[in-house]
Formats: structure tokens, C-alpha cells, sequence
């Protein structure tokens, strides 16, 4: 569509001669994005999971990455994991991964403990969590 189409005014009605601008050009050919209606979050969190066969095998992430290795999803893609299934984490607590795997965003793989359990933990060259004192 040329650019010189034929735009409105603030008031709706439509102006001849004034050069629309890309967001009008958009929604007036059905570009728009905004105007498709958006998939749920989780729909499109899970979407970019590859569940692993097995019983207590990793889920791992399939989209985007942190500078660190980390799934990347509105934040860290474990956190939303867990959060999408377990609710928020606690006030103060970080997200461990007791499989040492940083792209897996299963939920029986993280557990939460407060910042100093886990700086702990990482401090002693840990790479997995048994379960009982660091």
C-alpha cells in the first residue's frame, strides 16, 4: 500500500494528502500486531519446552538464553516454570537446581532456599543438592 494513503484527524475524520505513519499504515492493511489476539503465557511457555522422556528426566528450554546459560521467559524461565505450577516463590528464596542442569525448567528439578542456603551451596563447589546440609 503507497505511503501517501489517505489518513484521519484526531477527531476520525479522514484528511487528504497527509502521509500516514507506520502504526497507522499497520492497522489499516492488518499488520498491526496488536491486533492478533495474544496466546496465554503458559501456552506460550510450555510451547518452547522439550519434556525429555523419562520419569525424572530434565525439561529443557528451547527458546531464548541469559548471558549465564539460563532459560530466558519474562525473566528466568525456571522461576516461571515453577511459578506457573507452583504459585509465587517465597519472600527471599532462590531457585536451586538439584539436577545442575541450567536450561531445565521441570518443577521436581528446582527447590527453593533462601539466598544464603544457596550461596552456600555454590560456595562448597557443590554441583547437586542431596537434600540435606551443604
Amino acid at each position: 500500500m503507497p505511503s501517501t494513503l489517505t489518513g484521519r484527524d484526531r477527531n476520525g475524520r479522514f484528511v487528504l494528502g497527509r502521509k500516514l505513519t507506520i502504526a497507522e499504515r499497520r492497522r489499516l492493511t492488518g499488520l498491526d500486531r496488536k491486533s492478533k489476539p495474544k496466546k496465554p503465557k503458559e501456552e506460550r511457555f510450555w510451547e518452547k519446552v522439550d519434556k525429555q522422556p523419562g520419569r525424572n528426566a530434565c525439561w529443557l528450554w528451547t527458546a531464548s538464553q541469559t548471558g549465564q546459560g539460563y532459560g530466558q521467559f519474562e525473566g528466568r524461565a525456571h522461576r516461571t516454570a515453577w511459578e506457573l505450577t507452583n504459585g509465587p516463590i517465597p519472600d527471599g528464596h532462590d531457585l536451586h537446581h538439584t539436577c545442575g542442569v541450567k536450561l531445565c525448567v521441570r518443577p521436581s528439578h528446582n527447590v527453593p532456599m533462601t539466598h544464603l542456603e544457596h550461596q552456600r551451596l555454590h560456595g562448597n563447589g557443590a554441583k547437586r543438592w542431596k537434600g540435606g546440609e551443604a
